[in-house]
């Protein structure tokens, strides 16, 4: 067992001890209230995949949950049943957009303070019998009375917007994300985060700790190249444009795809837009001792500017169709364009021919040999199907 792991579990039997100790006199719970707390974990090797944006999840990450439990209906109470059969009578009045905080190893702490609350975390309803449901998204948006609220960088930028099912809606909850942009022009990959949901039905007070386990609704797309030349080269410009991509996504209850809404936008991802205008430098190959023979470069573009492994990856994140298109004309105007300094100039890829899944990285190679440049396509990931999708070109 690692360190780690040793942490994580010393931290949940801390949690649960301090639930085990307080008592209903003392905490000021009601006697609806049993005297231990809802708990939320995530995995914390498996929340934030590497298949997409940098990894696991990081101390201060935020996300929005509702909860629910209670069920009444012609006098019956169904406050015991499994969710599917009690859904129809059931409004998120145990959480509704609850802000998470990820602390470490997995945890996830929070603020409750409504009547009833035991050291200002929700205590789960007296009866173990019961059984809770909950729905989380990533990243947190605070929530204004009609259901929309709007993700926020550190900047204070909108990256978009978040619409969930209002307080007093029974049955399964609605979530749509929207993209931040309008129109077509010049688009800020920055400004897209990565979309993630997650849920648990039927859990119990005796089943401990909620475990929240989060999948991505977005596909992205990642850069690195290959310089099979003895000398430095810099990309000065690498941009991904398209028309009409898809704007909006919505996923109702435990949905496993989601629904693509009307709203599109358009225009050109400036991928090197953090670089400042000095491009993105790729070291020499070596020659293999005693051979002619070049070992390759091969570095990822980052967002900045390293090529070491300190550095995050750049990431454009797209909503695919279900038939793996980007956009509304099946990725027929959907481009990427390379500038190498020194060779060829504004070579462009059409991406028609390309799909992607949601969940999925897509890596674009860009190989240089000589004065050629070859570029390629292929998927990676914990979530690949086996298939690549492969495309070059001199």
């Amino acid at each position: 067992m690692n360190r780690q792991l040793q942490i994580h579990m010393l931290t949940l039997c801390l949690l649960v001890l301090l639930t085990a100790s307080c008592k209903q006199d003392d905490c000021g719970s009601p006697a609806e209230y049993s005297s231990e707390m809802i708990v939320f974990t995530s995995p914390y090797t498996l929340t934030r995949s590497d298949a997409l944006r940098y990894g696991s999840f990081r101390s201060g990450d935020k996300v929005g949950v509702l909860g629910f439990c209670k069920a009444e209906n012609g006098g019956m109470n169904y406050s015991s049943s499994p969710w599917n059969t009690k859904k129809v009578f059931c409004i998120p009045e145990v959480f509704y957009n609850q802000q998470l905080t990820y602390s470490e190893a997995g945890l996830w702490t929070y603020q409750w303070n409504e009547v009833g609350h035991v050291e200002n975390l929700h205590p789960w309803y007296n009866d173990p019998e019961y059984t809770y449901s909950f729905f989380a998204y990533y990243p947190y948006a605070e929530i204004a009375d009609d259901g929309l609220g709007t993700i926020h960088n550190q900047n204070r930028v909108s990256m978009g917007t978040v619409r969930i099912s209002g307080k007093e809606v029974k049955g399964d909850p609605t979530i749509t994300y929207t993209m931040p942009f309008e129109g077509s022009g010049e688009l800020d990959w920055q400004l897209v985060p990565d979309l993630m949901l997650a849920y648990k039905i039927d859990h119990q007070m005796n089943d401990g700790p909620v475990g929240l386990n989060f999948r991505h609704l977005l596909c992205a797309f990642e850069f690195k190249v290959n310089n099979y030349n003895l000398e430095v080269v810099t990309i000065s410009s690498l941009k991904v444009s398209g028309n009409n991509f898809y704007k909006e996504v919505t996923v109702k209850g435990q949905q496993s795809g989601y629904d693509i809404g009307t709203g599109r936008y358009s225009g050109t991802f400036d991928v090197l837009s953090t670089y400042n205008e000095k491009g993105f430098v790729c070291p020499p190959g070596e020659k293999r001792e005693g051979s002619d023979e070049v070992i390759p470069a091969t570095v990822s573009i980052t967002t900045d500017g390293s090529v070491g492994p300190e550095g995050d990856p750049v990431d454009l994140l797209f909503i695919p169709n279900e038939h793996g298109k980007l956009t509304a004309d099946d990725n027929e105007s959907l481009y990427l364009n390379v500038t190498v300094d020194g060779y060829q100039k504004d070579v462009s890829m059409n991406l028609k021919d390309a799909t992607f899944k949601a969940g999925v990285r897509s890596i674009f190679s860009i190989n240089i040999v000589g004065n050629d440049i070859y570029l390629q396509v292929e998927t990676d990931g914990n979530w690949n199907d086996g298939g690549d999708s492969d495309i070059s070109f001199e």
